[in-house]
Order: structure tokens, then sequence, then C-alpha cells
């Protein structure tokens, strides 16, 4: 009994608030967001049909209001249910559009996931390769974007992909791969869940202990996380580990620890822990229970294991009724086996004979090439040696100044950075410096004068409003409170303090924000800060919406209005706001975008990236 996790389905939740239509609500992007979380919550408690339709809900909204990305999340989350129910085909057509999707907003790591998704299903109805081109062009995207994450995840699928074609040396290699760079990262669920394609490697390998040194953390993992998932993915193969190590006692005490895990996992679990079950019993002699779970194996058997697994369970079966007696029973069951067997040599018999024809047809056009080439080599030696020299020089020559221009590129870009950083710096010194006498020197004099003034007059009315103004200009440009209470307490405050009567801004953080350094946040906050105050200032906006989410290394601001727009070309002329935006953005290493137009609201999106202190368990 080999059992799997079907792959790696895992993908970037980036909880961000698409651009606003014309005739869509600031609320209906996040709707997406909510189907595909309600669809996840009915799918943990394996609730299908209600899944589905969460689901679907998302895809038809994203869709409807043209939320290229919130259509992707769709996708990833869609493609991994069916992948469950064992839809292949549906998701195959899910993860197609996904691919095309993805393309066209020219998202690197959208597009990687695609083909991954893609891989995965084609593996599963055993096409293994256009499983491998889909999967080697997912592993291409993200080594060119350098994108350690999702190459994590194709690594630890490639290892799966090798177990299907039973080269298991290689299975273990690429699922090693998979692992540390799952350990690199410090990403305690995503080791969790590359150890159950290692394990599986090594099992099929003969590397038991090590296998169940990786069983034991990976149910450790899951129990600390609390995904049923991994648990019962960890005790199924840890179960099958002693069985081969004919510790049956074991064997049977760890699978009888995932039945009561079942009711609250897919179906496919069933098959896999029944069979386990029976399997165990029949070692240790226990016949009548053997063919208790036997029985109950049969039907999801049938349904969700592959053809080869449904045949060892057929001729387990027929074993444990013979032992009983039923020797009617036991003669069915193998006339099912040997039916099923011969179907499947014949397959497999088919398939090498393929392979070996391809093999023998490719050998001969090799061959017949290599001997014109040998001709030619013998005509024209001394020309292409030539030709060989002249091009390493020139390749030498031209590798050599494209490493002094970038070198150039490297340092100017750099000494722009320093400048870019020390303005700045200078730039909030400034201002640190201004509030302190606003505070320290008008206010006080302010302050001094209302004491001098009845509270019924007109005079000291004004006075205490000017007195509040100055206070709230000296705060804003003082930004202790980022250094003190942090980032989201800093918007948090900084959208009730500008907010009044006319103008409601909202504020939302979805996730645990990731650590950052103190300069860092202030960056964030003051492009965070520049953005609102355009809206308080230009936008004729009722309603704003500021919102920072996170996924744990990747965090994403949106900054909405619902205010009369502006023309974005206007942002290249000088004395425009938002100006120093793009300057705090750089030095952050992100990337933003502003859509508008005149007479439309205004959207401005922020994106950095900061690692996760994610120590593994």
């Amino acid at each position: 009994m080999n059992w799997t996790l079907k792959g790696s389905l895992t993908l970037f939740v980036l909880l961000t608030i698409p651009p606003l239509k014309a005739q869509t609500s600031l609320q209906d992007s996040s709707k997406v967001y909510w189907y595909i979380e309600l669809g996840d919550q009915k799918n943990a408690k394996n609730a299908i049909d209600s899944a589905e339709y969460y689901y679907q809900m998302a895809g038809d909204l994203a869709e409807k209001i043209g939320f290229d990305k919130g259509y992707l999340e769709f996708t990833g989350h869609y493609t991994g249910f069916l992948y469950r129910q064992a839809r292949y085909q549906d998701a195959l057509k899910v993860a197609e559009r996904q691919l095309v999707v993805g393309q066209r907003s020219k998202d690197l790591t959208r597009t990687a996931n695609a083909y991954n998704n893609m891989a995965l299903q084609y593996q599963a109805m055993g096409n293994m390769q256009e499983a491998a081109k889909s999967l080697m062009k997912a592993l291409d995207i993200s080594h060119r974007s350098k994108d350690q994450v999702n190459q994590q995840k194709y690594y630890t699928n490639l290892g799966s992909l090798f177990i299907d074609l039973k080269d298991y040396k290689k299975a273990v290699r690429y699922a090693g791969k998979g692992h540390e760079l799952a350990v690199s990262l410090k990403d305690t669920f995503k080791i969790g869940r590359s150890l159950i394609n290692l394990m599986v490697a090594e099992i099929l390998d003969e590397q038991l202990d090590q296998a169940e040194k990786h069983a034991k953390e990976a149910v450790l993992i899951g129990e600390k996380y609390q995904s049923n998932d991994l648990i019962m993915s960890a005790y199924c193969n840890l179960g099958d580990i002693y069985l081969r190590k004919k510790d049956y006692k074991t064997g049977l005490e760890t699978l009888l620890r995932a039945l009561p895990l079942l009711p609250n996992s897919p179906p496919d679990y069933q098959a896999y822990v029944y069979q386990g079950i029976a399997n165990a019993y029949k070692y240790l002699g226990q016949y009548h229970e053997a063919n208790q779970y036997f029985s109950k194996a049969l039907n999801p058997g049938n349904e969700y294991l592959p053809r080869a697994e449904y045949s060892a369970l057929l001729l387990s079966g027929s074993e444990i009724k013979e032992a009983l007696g039923d020797y009617k029973d036991a003669l069915n069951l193998r006339k099912q086996y040997e039916l099923l067997n011969d179907s499947l040599l014949n397959e497999n018999t088919q398939k090498n004979l393929h392979d070996l024809e391809i093999q023998y047809q490719t050998a001969e056009k090799e061959l017949k090439l290599a001997q014109q080439q040998l001709e030619i080599d013998r005509r024209n030696k001394w020309i292409i040696y030539a030709s060989s020299l002249v091009a390493v020089l020139i390749g030498l020559l031209i590798f050599s100044q494209k490493i002094n221009r970038q070198k150039r590129k490297t340092m100017e870009t750099l000494h722009r950075s320093n400048l870019l950083e020390a303005q700045l710096a200078g730039e909030e010194e400034e201002r640190s410096r201004t509030a302190r006498e606003l505070h320290d020197g008008v206010a006080s004099i302010l302050s001094a004068a209302k004491l001098h003034l009845q509270p019924s007059t007109p005079i000291y009315s004004l006075v205490d409003h000017a007195l509040q103004e100055v206070r709230n200009i000296s705060h804003n440009m003082a930004a202790e409170v980022v250094g003190s209470e942090g980032l989201s307490y800093a918007v948090r405050e900084f959208c009730q303090r500008v907010s009044h009567p006319l103008l409601n801004i909202e504020y939302i953080q979805v996730g645990e924000l990731p650590k950052m350094n103190k300069g860092d946040e202030l960056l964030l906050y003051r492009s965070i800060q520049e953005a609102v105050t355009n809206i308080v200032k230009h936008a004729q906006a009722s309603e704003a919406l500021v919102q920072i989410a996170s996924d744990g290394t990747r965090m994403t601001v949106s900054i909405e209005d619902n205010g009369v727009g502006f023309d974005p070309d206007q942002l290249k002329k000088p004395g425009i706001g938002l100006k120093s935006l793009a300057s705090r953005i750089h030095l952050l290493d992100g990337t933003y975008e502003v859509v508008s137009a005149p007479g439309n609201s205004t959207s401005v999106y922020i994106e950095c990236s900061f690692e996760k202190d994610n120590i593994p368990a």
C-alpha cells in the first residue's frame, strides 16, 4: 500500500482589493475572496456540495467584474478541490483557463502554478509525458523568476511523478530537494507536506528507517497545525512502513489511530485506512477482523484507489476469504484480480512496446544523422575548429562587455538608491524637527492663550480649533507611533484621525503582518499617508478603504476611494501628488500601481516582500 499526497496545490493567497469598475461597489472584489474562504471552510468540513457552490460563486463573480487576480485565486483553490474529488478532467479544464488568464495578466507566479496544476491532472490520468512537460515548464518559470517558494512545490511534485514512473532513486532525489527548499524557507507546513512525498519515495526505495523517521516528523507537524490531511497521510504511510518491517502489531495500532479522523477526511482516505487495517489483521492471523475491514475497503477502493492498488486489495481479499473457508467468494475475488491484473499487464506491455518502438526509431534516425555528421566533420574539421575558436573569442568579448555594463549599471543604481535614501532620511528628520517646534512652540502659545479667554467667546473657539489643527499637523509630521506601536496601529490611528463627517476612511488588516525593520515600516507608513492625504485633499470622496494583507512572506496594500478620479498621465507632471510614492516603494524593492480615470474612483496598489520568521517545529 503506497499512499502519497496527490501533489502540492498550495498557491499564494494575496487578498488584494482589485481596481474599482465604474458600476462596481467597494465590496465586490472582497466578496470573491469571501466566497473562496467559505468554500475552503466547507471543504475542510467535507461538505462537498456546499464547497463547490461557493467556489463557483467566487469564479462567476470574478469573471463578471473582470477581476483577474481574484479569478486566479479561485482557480488555485478550485483545482485542488476537484483533484481531491478525483475529477481530474474537470480540474484540467480549470487549470487550462488559469493558464490563459495568468499569461494574459503577465503573472509569472500564477502561470507557473497553472502549469503545475495541469501536470498534476495529467499525472493522475496517466499521461506522464504531458505531466512531465507541464511540470518542467513550471520549474523553468520559477527558476527564471527566482521563486524558491514555488520551486520547492514543483520539486516535490517531480518526486511524485518519478514515483509513478517507478524510478524511485530519482523520486527520492527530487522529493529530497523539495524538502531541503522547504527547510531553507523555514516554512513548517511546507516541510510537513514535502515529508509525505519524500517518505513514500523512501518506502518504495526500501529506505524504511529514513521513511519512519520522516513519517513521525510529519505527524508532529500535522498535530501542531491541526492538519487532518497531513496527519492522515502520515499515519497511512507509517502503518505501511511497520507492515513492511513485519511489525504487524505496531502497524495495526498506528492505522487504528487514523479511524477517528475519517469522518472529517476526504472519502479516499477510507480506502487506504481500511485496506491497511485489513492487511494488518490478515498478517496477524485474525481473519474475521481482516474480513470486516476488507468489506469496508472494497467500495471506496473501487472508486478511489489506483487500479494497481485495487488489484492488490482484491488479491488480499481473496486470501482472507480462503483462510475463512469462504471458497466461493475467494474464487470470485481471485477471478476479478486476474482480469484486472491481466488488463494492467496488457497496458504495461503495450506501453513498453510503444516506448521501445519510439526508442528504436529514434536510435535509427540518430545513427543516420551521426554518420552524416561524421562525414561532414571529416571534410570541414579545420574550418569548424577555426569557427569555434572565433566564436569563443567573440563570446568572451561580448560576455566581458555585458559584465562591465552590468557592473556599471549596478553601481549607478546603488548610488541612486543611497542618494534617495539619504534624501528621504533628511526629509524625515526635518519633519520631526518641525513637528517638535509646532508642538513645543505654536501649540504651547495657543494653549497659554486659551487660559486668558472666556470659553463662551467666539475667539476662544477659534483658538481652540487652531490648537487642534496644529496638533494634527504635528502628529502627521512626526511618526513616533510607528516605532512605538507598529505599522498596523499607526495606519489605523491615522485613518481614524483624518476621517470626518463627510469622509469615512475604513482600515482592514488581513493576515499576520511579517516582521519588518523600523525603516521599512516608516517608508510604508509614509506611502500610505501620502495616498490617503491625496484622497482627503482632492478626491471629493465620501468613502475610502485602506487594506493591508499578508500571506506571511508577501504584503499587499490597497488604498481606494469612490471619488471623482483623475487622469493618471498627470502623475508624470511636476507638482502632482503621489510624487514621492515611487521613491519610497523603490527603496522597499516593491511595486505599485495607480488606477483611475476622470469621473471614476481611484485605486493605489502596493506590493512588497518581507522575510517572515517561521521556525520549523
